[in-house]
């Protein structure tokens, strides 16, 4: 419609008419084409200062953890606060922080040579009170590596499902399984786990400045433990045999020893924690190393067979053979500690937790709470042994696994390890 055909005064055609804008009228199209290039102009600055922002906390977070690596602790804390201060719900920055307060404020930490912490009676409740304690300790006297279990709750022992399922396909007695049920919750406070067995080494340390007795029986009554036996007036092992786990000591024996190294037994629970509780996965497994059995992991009894003996059957078979053999010839029944790590340390990294040598605890052999178990070596007569030894079929290295002994006995498939937390007088 041409502009003339509103020319005859009428309202509603005037309302029809386009609206020219006058001067100074706003014109929102554009107004809106105007402002595009300054939201544009905002956005990469927005932009910018998101990637900027980043790129400061990347390298204050570099820069914390580098110095908490190096023990930088006022560069640590420095770094962490900063970072903070850009992100105050950053949790590993509160971790560093609190960790460069406390070694600020802490007493010296010494190291050995290769690294480790060295645990002391004035630094250990503070070393497990840091917010990520170290994962490895030394004890000087005892001459001695420990490995961090956390404090938490696990589930110790087996439920009755599992205790039948294991009878049936092993045999035997049906209440060699019952022992270790129920399964319950136990919670274990943080405590550092002896690595390894006490060695034939590590114990003539403690002989040397002492009048205990040296491991030794007489060959003439127990022909077995000839290859065993310490020259008892040097107080060595035999030669050869240093860094084997030491046996034929009594549970007297350990506790004595422990006492004089500023360490103590592990209670049953602190034992099957460390041997199996897998944290990061949240389930026990069966063996240290896992849910599969593997003769290649531990020194059990199917060394020495040189084949799998998965029956009780075939367990008693090859035993019998065993103990034909004349012990001063037949092949050496311990290994060193360690001999195979890594492949078969519990999640922790102790080693020989299956097998090699049943492991005196301080605890004594009672029932679980709700047992159906009816043996009749629960009470106060016999302390709990754990772990297995060489001479065990592969039920034994189970963490579940259980077993007990009179105090004073003493054999060559008999040692310990020891345990350092708070509790034990360093």
């Amino acid at each position: 419609m041409l502009a003339e055909d509103y020319s005859n005064g009428s309202r509603d055609n005037l309302d029809e008419m386009p609206q020219i804008p006058r001067q100074g009228d706003r014109d929102p199209l554009a107004e809106a084409a105007h402002n595009e290039p300054d939201q544009e102009v905002e956005a990469q600055a927005r932009h910018k200062r998101a990637a900027s922002l980043s790129q400061r906390l990347e390298i204050l977070r570099e820069q914390a953890e580098a110095a908490l690596v190096g023990e930088r602790w006022n560069e640590a804390r420095e770094a962490a606060e900063a970072w903070l201060d850009l992100e105050p719900e950053a949790e590993w920055a509160t971790q560093i922080r609190a960790q460069a307060r406390l070694m600020l404020a802490g007493p010296p930490v010494g190291r050995t040579s290769s690294g480790l912490v060295i645990a002391t009676t004035e630094n250990l409740s503070w070393l497990l009170s840091w917010p990520q304690p170290p994962a490895q300790v030394w004890s000087e006297k005892a001459g001695m590596e420990f490995c961090l279990v956390p404090a938490g709750e696990f589930p110790m022992g087996m439920s009755e499902e599992e205790a039948q399922r294991w009878h049936e396909e092993f045999g035997g007695e049906l209440d060699w399984f019952l022992v270790s049920t129920p399964q319950h919750t136990v919670h274990v406070d943080s405590f550092y786990m002896g690595r390894t067995l006490v060695t034939n080494a590590q114990y003539a340390r403690f002989l040397e400045v002492t009048s205990h007795r040296v491991p030794y029986l007489d060959p003439e009554d127990q022909p077995w433990a000839a290859p065993h036996n310490w020259d008892t007036s040097r107080k060595t092992p035999p030669v050869g045999l240093a860094e084997y786990p030491v046996v034929m000591v009594s549970w007297d024996d350990a506790v004595a020893y422990c006492r004089w190294a500023g360490l103590r037994l592990p209670t049953e629970a602190e034992w099957e924690k460390a041997a199996g509780w897998d944290a990061t996965a949240g389930r026990k497994r069966y063996y240290p190393w896992g849910e599969d059995w593997d003769n290649r992991r531990c020194n059990c009894s199917e060394r020495l067979a040189g084949r799998e003996l998965p029956t009780l059957e075939d367990w008693e078979a090859w035993w019998d053979s065993w103990h034909a053999l004349d012990p001063l010839t037949r092949t050496q029944d311990t290994t060193p500690v360690g001999t195979y790590s890594p492949a078969g340390d519990s999640p922790y990294g102790c080693v020989d937790m299956a097998c090699n040598v049943w492991e005196w605890c301080t605890d004594w052999y009672q029932g679980y709470p709700g047992t159906s178990s009816q043996s009749d070596e629960f009470g106060e007569t016999n302390r709990v042994v754990r772990g297995g030894s060489w001479g065990c079929p592969r039920l034994r290295a189970r963490c579940a696994s259980r077993s007990a002994n009179v105090p004073d006995l003493r054999l060559n498939s008999r040692g310990f390890r020891c345990c350092l937390s708070p509790t034990s007088s360093l």
